[in-house]
């Protein structure tokens, strides 16, 4: 009689116990979806960033071997950096106006389609693979 009822007792203790671990579980379902989904968005980020330093790596290469003389892009690396203020458009009329002064007389037009071309590719990129 009374061992019984104090075994139902004790399970009905536990069940509460397990009905407010659940109830907090649910409250924290919101949570975790956003957890979720932040994970998942960095598979893009990495993506866009992989896609985007090939992109200025080879883009560097080039624009260190066609203006070695312009002090922004005197090394690969520095051409990268300069060509990453290009992308987020920081000081690029001052890469522009050393590539120009870099280069002869007629590469004057490349270097504005050099520009142009890596700017519209690296924009394009971003909203193709961000979105």
């Amino acid at each position: 009689g009374v061992e019984t009822m104090n075994v139902s007792v004790l399970r009905m203790f536990r069940l509460l116990r397990l009905a407010r671990a659940t109830r907090i579980f649910r409250m924290l379902r919101p949570l975790t979806l956003f957890l979720q989904g932040f994970i998942e968005s960095f598979q893009v980020i990495w993506a866009l960033m992989l896609v985007s330093g090939v992109g200025c790596y080879l883009y560097g290469v080039v624009a260190t071997g066609l203006f070695p003389d312009a002090p922004l892009f005197h090394t690969i690396v520095r051409s990268m950096l300069t060509l990453f203020q290009l992308i987020t458009m920081e000081n690029w009329w001052i890469s522009y106006q050393q590539a120009l002064e870099a280069s002869s007389a007629p590469w004057d037009n490349f270097v504005f389609l050099f520009f142009y071309i890596f700017y519209f590719a690296q924009s394009v990129l971003i909203f193709n693979v961000g979105l």
